[in-house]
Formats: C-alpha cells, sequence, structure tokens
C-alpha cells in the first residue's frame, strides 16, 4: 500500500497495486471521471440503510472530530434513529450535521451517477464482498483490495445505538427509493452469472464493453 497520485488528477489515491487505483473520495462523481478520460469504473456499493448505520457509527468512533459538523452530530444524535428522525424533519441540527461534504446522507443515484459518455462503464461491487467481487471481475490471482476505508471499530460495530428501527428503515427505503432499487439490481446480479451489475454513467444496466489490456486499468471508488 502506498499514497500517490492518481491519473485522474490532484484527487488522492489510496492504493495502487496495478490493476486498479483505489480512491475514496466523496465529493467525485461520474461526470468528472469523465471529464478527466475515465470511462470503466468500478464502484462500491452498499444497501442504504447500511450506509447510514455506517455513518453513525464513525461518529460514535469520533472519527474528524475537528469538523463542525461531526461536533453538532454527536451533540444532538445519541442513536442512528435519533439522527433519522430529525433529518427526515429537516431539524436545524440535523442540517447544521450534514453541512459541508456530509455526502454519505445523499443519494447515490442522484448525486454521482451523471455521466453521460457512451463509453462509460460502472461495475458494481458489494461492500459486504467486495474482496470477493474484485476476484470474480479480474481474476482470482489479482492482489485482494483488503482496505477498509474508514473502517468502523469492533466497539461501534457491536453497538446499539447504530441500529436501526423499523420505522427509520421504512423512512430510508422511501427516501433512497432509487438507491434501494440499484442495490436490489447489484444484489440480484452477484447471485447470478457472471455477477456482477454493469452499468453506464447514469446507472441503466448495460453489457461490459471489451477493453484492450492497455485499458484495463480501472479507478475503483468506495
Amino acid at each position: 500500500e502506498r499514497l500517490g497520485r492518481s491519473c485522474t488528477g490532484d484527487q488522492p489515491c489510496i492504493l495502487d497495486h496495478g490493476l486498479a487505483y483505489l480512491h475514496h473520495d466523496h465529493s467525485l462523481t461520474v461526470r468528472d471521471l469523465e471529464q478527466r478520460n475515465v470511462h470503466l469504473i468500478v464502484a462500491v456499493g452498499q444497501d442504504p440503510a447500511d450506509r447510514i448505520r455506517s455513518g453513525h457509527r464513525r461518529r460514535l468512533d469520533r472519527r474528524a472530530m475537528d469538523r463542525l459538523p461531526n461536533q453538532v452530530y454527536c451533540k444532538h444524535f445519541a442513536t442512528a434513529d435519533d439522527f433519522v428522525s430529525a433529518y427526515a424533519r429537516q431539524t436545524p441540527e440535523a442540517v447544521a450535521a450534514t453541512r459541508g461534504g456530509q455526502r454519505w446522507v445523499l443519494p447515490v443515484t442522484s448525486t454521482y451517477l451523471n455521466g453521460n459518455d457512451p463509453r462509460t462503464r460502472i461495475v458494481w461491487l458489494r461492500l459486504s464482498h467486495m474482496d470477493r467481487d474484485w476476484g470474480r471481475l479480474v481474476g482470482p490471482r489479482a492482489p485482494p483490495l483488503a482496505l477498509r476505508c474508514n473502517a468502523s471499530s469492533s466497539q461501534s460495530l457491536d453497538d446499539t445505538r447504530a441500529h436501526l428501527s423499523r420505522t427509520s428503515r421504512r423512512w430510508i427505503a422511501s427516501h433512497f427509493h432509487d438507491d434501494v432499487q440499484l442495490w436490489n439490481r447489484i444484489e440480484q446480479a452477484a447471485s447470478s452469472s457472471p455477477g456482477l451489475l454493469v452499468t453506464n454513467g447514469r446507472g441503466e444496466v448495460c453489457p461490459l464493453q471489451h477493453h484492450s489490456q492497455n485499458d484495463m486499468r480501472a479507478d475503483v471508488y468506495t
């Protein structure tokens, strides 16, 4: 593992192991990548409810507490249900806690899938099976990604404060409806052959176009 610079410009590259650049960057959209001449993207998807739970666990772990939104979050939201209830009503506390680049609460489909280049292909991995899906894509001899960006601590993984009630899950399923549909397609594809969902830059299902060996260097976004 080494910190480097990717072919996409000034964005930091977390891991470069020859087959792909691995990034964790919430600001780049598909169109941003297309403008940098990136058209083969491997994206890591997650169930929207699990993404909210993960965001809450990160704050339970007191990550990045130098940022004001995180301080506001930890002050006002003891549980994930507290946050979902407030965010659904867009209370001042919820707005302040998600201000300034807190993109984990934004829909993936409407925020990131804005591509318009017909060459773009996105291959979707599942966060919960990332190394397995990566191996299915590039072959069994490929080095595992084996990297968990902002992984939760063992304590917060078991913390009941990150659990979601049925009421919260129903709201998330409604608010992130298109994301849930995308996640269901990712899961369905993973249970079939060849086993990975491929979409264009707008999230529409399409075949993976042939890429030459020189073009097979992908950018992986988590």
